[in-house]
């Protein structure tokens, strides 16, 4: 338990220190957001959460992801009831659905239920738009900390500017 405090924790300190990229940070929102809005008991939630891990997406980003959106998929049930339903009656799909439905690893996906299919098509829906928006702002943010840190004193001082001369930026 120590050990993977002490990973969350390093991981957070590097993710601050600028270490992790904007796109290692938008990648760990999006794998969260997948992780977080698939429901638990299935195989979808795993393979998510394994890509998350295995991946070389921020997994601070990614954890705190998870549990944002494990409360607002607890909240949209009732649109994502109505979406998976749509997807599985889908008519021009029908047979491919009830065909595929039928295979033994599919069973463990659990896509028959409704919910799950539903948080699963929204979820992939989501996944481009949240990706570019996460990069955006992680990108903006990261700039700004980069000024802050350039104009501290303390920054100064460690690289030997003068109180006025401001170092260049990167």
């Amino acid at each position: 338990m120590s050990g993977m405090l002490a990973g969350l924790a390093g991981k957070a300190g590097g993710s601050l220190r600028g270490i992790d990229t904007p796109h290692q940070l938008a990648l760990g929102l999006v794998l969260g957001m997948l992780v977080g809005l698939v429901p638990k008991f299935s195989l979808l939630a795993v393979a998510f959460g394994l890509l998350l891990i295995l991946t070389n997406a921020n997994l601070l980003t990614g954890i705190l992801s998870v549990l944002l959106f494990s409360g607002v998929s607890k909240i949209i049930d009732g649109l994502t009831h109505g979406i998976g339903h749509a997807c599985l009656n889908w008519s021009p799909i029908q047979s491919t659905v009830e065909a595929s439905l039928a295979l033994p690893l599919v069973a463990w996906l659990r896509l028959e239920n409704t919910v799950v299919c539903g948080n699963f098509v929204l979820g992939i829906a989501l996944s481009i738009p949240l990706y570019m928006l996460g990069l955006r702002f992680f990108k903006k943010y990261r700039e700004a900390v980069d000024r802050r840190v350039r104009r501290s004193p303390l920054t100064r001082w460690i690289l030997g500017y003068s109180p006025t001369e401001l170092p260049e930026a990167p």
